[in-house]
């Protein structure tokens, strides 16, 4: 680590400026010592990273030998001078400091030679900017950032350096206007978030009055300004109200709820017989005021009318509310063609839907679907939610097969429907991440005020190592529904694999407050407090996982926190507990899945015969499952991944991260077998677009580097994972780089550099067991190592 002459940074009221070191509060000087003011660039340099007391030490006093005590007095100094900010150094017990304000860097390139200047007429500064902190999205889809290129090195020639400079004017243009191209536009009336009640009166049979609803609710949802509350949301508050999740949502109830979600419109709709007629009605007023809005009205002479009625309501409405008629008309497909023309099968579809909005199991609502698709082959909706059941349960062949059909059907849903089905598709039918981002995309600026396709993008970017584009989104999606709890789990994680730990922290005690804290919620928190060595944090979110459902999770999440600390007996029994605990649930695929994980640790320990012997014990091992090629192949079964690269090979497509990492993955775990080192870094390379997915390939890397006798290229993939501990913060994988950076530059001959990872392992492990066995083999390569 070095600091750089070249760099000023923004943050706060402050700028600082490497090169001409100094620092700025609003214009004005503030006096640092001149160690001091070291320490604060590093820091500042890499804001919202854990900078420990090591780097520092050997960053501002490269050539002597410094006390930590000195270090300390210079980050009282430093924080005396932030005054009211000094909240911004923060102190990570145990490892160092870490500077958690969003900063701005400002990278200032080489002039460029006067040739250069001459042959573009005239004077030439190029300033690159780029956010180390925060990101803030609006309405815009998100885009990748352009890598950075770097800077022209000295005795580069004046005509390459131009070259630089009008490309990046070009590439600075072509941003702009892609980024107009992409940016929804401003819709012309605002957006309104709406409860629907249940219809009063009604037709005299409740299943059908509760599937008129659904089709009045589907007939509305086609609108880009409408947005209404889902089905679980209603049973959320519903429940916080002391109701039960199938009461009735009479117009009094979804006022209340109105005002309680603050939202902006209630409607009620109301069924009336007249005669052999049924006359439909459907009323608008504002939450608060209670002041109408729209009313309109249509009547139904059949029972085979009364659909066409539901579209005529549906559009008055939304005409009434202040959309345009061109929006109604090109998001107003008549109900029976984008769902079912079959009221029945319609009934069906309906009770099927609340059931899963209340939580109920898969098998009570599959049923009603099916019985639905039987009513109408060409219910696509249906298909799409038996697909979704599916996935739900952990059946992905029969959950690909009905999202392909609803993918088939799709033309017979409106937009917005079409669009759920086309992402559902592509990123869980076919887990093409990829193709499944583009979809979200165009959903998300067809439906810029919808947080799901938000929330969707923050997942799947966060499965392939995408991290600020997963924090955009995530950030994006909580702006527009801060009542989605699932929406803090994705955004904490993302804000975590960033190494953002504070921002994680602070979204996940806002969480908290705002009673927005799901099981992920806990999780994420107790890692970063064992991350952070916060023994209360650690109580605390121990004591509540204790008390709380899905305590299996919970259990292995500390089981896998105490095989980074080193504490093999008790990450073991940790894992056996979870295990017991899935067993007790009913959760036979997660239990199986605990010991799978489990045998995968017990080998990274060293304990080849327990992994062996609890691997034995997996009651349905999933012959499709890359992660059991690997281990089985580790294990000393290459034939096992063989036969399972030979059926991938036979399969018509893979999900991406399968193909662009699993797979590669057991080619190298075969070649490693093998002792050909070679083949598995040149099988690695076709991972290396999604690397930073996990830790598993830079790790996989860095071994094969090592058995390649290639030292230098090995500690650099293990540096990955400690510099991007974030991706994982409980995961073994941690300690083990630092054993990996310990062989790697013994091999290399820096002994010093080599006991000082050693030591970073020795006071991960200082708890650990003792007569593990990878750590007795540390212990005796550590003292064969000359000081």
């Amino acid at each position: 680590m070095s600091l750089t002459q070249q760099r000023a940074y923004r943050f706060g009221e402050y700028e600082l400026s490497a090169g001409a070191r100094s620092l700025h509060r609003n214009g004005e000087p503030v006096a640092l010592g001149s160690k001091a003011f070291d320490v604060l660039t590093c820091l500042v340099a890499h804001a919202g990273n854990v900078v420990t007391k090591e780097e520092l030490l050997r960053t501002v006093w490269p050539d002597s030998f410094v006390e930590e005590s000195n270090l300390a007095q210079h980050v009282v100094a430093l924080r005396r001078a932030l005054g009211d900010q000094a909240g911004w150094i923060k102190t990570v017990p145990g490892r160092g400091y870490q500077f958690t304000a969003p900063v701005q860097e400002l990278v200032l390139q080489a002039a460029p030679s006067d040739d250069a200047v001459r042959a573009l007429g005239g004077v030439v500064t190029v300033q690159h900017s780029v956010e180390r902190a925060r990101l803030v999205i609006e309405e815009s889809t998100p885009i990748a950032p352009p890598a950075k290129a770097p800077a022209p090195a000295p005795g580069r020639s004046s005509r390459r350096l131009a070259l630089y400079a009008v490309l990046a004017t070009a590439v600075l243009v072509s941003l702009i206007v892609t980024g107009w191209r992409l940016w929804p536009r401003q819709p012309s009336r605002p957006y309104l978030r709406v409860v629907l009640a249940d219809f009063a009166g009604g037709t005299g049979d409740a299943n059908l009055d509760r599937s008129l609803k659904r089709a009045l609710a589907i007939d509305l949802e086609q609108s880009p300004f409408l947005g209404l509350m889902s089905d679980a949301d209603a049973v959320r508050i519903f429940k916080m109200m002391g109701r039960k999740a199938d009461d009735p949502l009479t117009p009094e109830v979804a006022a209340e709820i109105c005002q309680r979600g603050n939202r902006d419109v209630v409607l009620t709709g109301a069924i009336a017989q007249v005669g052999s007629v049924s006359l439909l009605t459907l009323q608008a007023a504002d939450c608060h005021s209670g002041k109408t809005l729209a009313s309109a009205q249509a009547k139904a002479r059949t029972r085979a009318d009364i659909l066409d009625a539901i579209d005529t309501i549906a559009r008055r409405t939304r005409t009434q509310l202040g959309e345009k008629a061109g929006s109604v008309a090109g998001y107003g497909q008549p109900i029976a063609e984008v769902t079912t023309a079959s009221l029945e099968a319609l009934k069906d579809f309906s009770i099927g839907q609340e059931l899963f909005a209340q939580g109920k199991d898969e098998t009570e609502i599959l049923p009603y679907y099916q019985r639905a698709i039987q009513l109408d082959p060409q219910f696509a909706m249906a298909y799409g939610a038996m697909g979704t059941a599916y996935y739900n349960s952990s059946e992905q062949k029969l959950a690909s097969q009905y999202m392909q059909k609803a993918f088939d059907l799709r033309q017979r849903t409106g937009a917005r429907e079409s669009l759920v089905i086309e992402v559902h598709y592509y990123a869980e039918g076919l887990g093409d991440i990829e193709q499944g981002i583009k979809a979200y995309q165009v959903w998300a600026a067809t439906y810029p005020f919808d947080s799901v396709p938000w929330t969707d993008l923050a997942n799947e970017y966060t499965q392939i190592g995408q991290y600020p584009a997963a924090i955009q989104a995530g950030e994006r999606s909580l702006q527009l529904n801060p009542d989605a709890a699932v929406s803090y789990v994705i955004l904490m994680r993302a804000y975590r694999r960033q190494n953002r730990l504070a921002d994680a922290k602070s979204l996940g005690m806002l969480a908290l407050q705002r009673g927005k804290a799901p099981l992920g919620v806990h999780a994420i928190l107790y890692e970063i407090a064992h991350w952070e060595q916060d023994a209360e944090a650690q109580a605390r979110e121990i004591a509540w996982g204790e008390q709380n459902p899905g305590n299996y999770y919970f259990l292995y999440v500390r089981g896998q926190a105490a095989f980074f600390s080193g504490k093999y007996k008790e990450a073991t029994r940790l894992f056996e507990d979870s295990h017991d605990a899935a067993v007790r649930e009913g959760l036979t695929e997660a239990a199986d899945s605990v010991l799978q994980d489990l045998a995968g640790y017990q080998l990274a320990m060293g304990k080849e015969a327990e992994a062996r012997a609890t691997l034995k014990r997996v009651l349905k091992p999933d012959p499709e499952s890359p992660d059991l090629a690997i281990l089985r192949t580790r294990l000393g079964e290459p034939a096992y991944g063989q036969r399972y690269l030979d059926a991938q090979q036979r399969a018509a497509s893979q999900p991406t991260l399968v193909k662009s990492v699993k797979l590669p993955l057991v080619r190298a775990a075969l070649a490693m077998r093998a002792a050909k080192p070679s083949a598995a870094i040149e099988a690695l390379e076709a991972a290396r677009a999604y690397e930073l997915s996990g830790f598993a390939v830079p790790e996989a890397r860095g071994e094969a580097y090592l058995l390649a006798k290639q030292p230098q290229a090995a500690a650099l993939q293990f540096l990955k994972i400690v510099d991007h501990y974030g991706i994982d913060l409980i995961s073994p994988s941690i300690p083990l780089a630092h054993l990996g950076l310990a062989r790697a530059y013994a091999m290399a001959g820096d002994t010093a550099a080599s006991r000082t990872e050693y030591e970073k392992l020795f006071a991960l492990w200082k708890s650990g067991d003792p007569d593990m066995p990878v750590l007795q083999q540390v212990r005796a390569e550590y003292a064969a190592t000359p000081r």
